[in-house]
């Protein structure tokens, strides 16, 4: 039985946690830190939504966090939405 909560349960911790435990240490980094430049912008342009969007279509956001297990679920649980 997979007890991995879903993505509109998880925390933002569990879902770093998701990401170290099913993906390369290369690729989590890649995520981590594309991750933690989405944060950035948050921060640097706070009355901005369009940095609160989850852009799936986008094929870089797709290859470095988009497909990678907990990268979108970081994202939700940290209040952004999809576009």
């Amino acid at each position: 039985v997979d007890d991995t909560p879903t993505s509109d349960k998880m925390t933002p911790d569990q879902a770093i946690q998701l990401i170290l435990s099913s993906n390369f240490d290369t690729d989590s980094k890649e995520c981590i830190l594309t991750l933690c430049k989405m944060m950035d912008n948050v921060i640097a342009k706070p009355g901005n939504e369009k940095v609160r969007c989850i852009r799936l279509s986008n094929e870089n956001f797709d290859g470095k966090v988009g497909s990678r297990r907990g990268g979108v679920e970081f994202l939700l649980a940290c209040g952004f939405t999809y576009r």
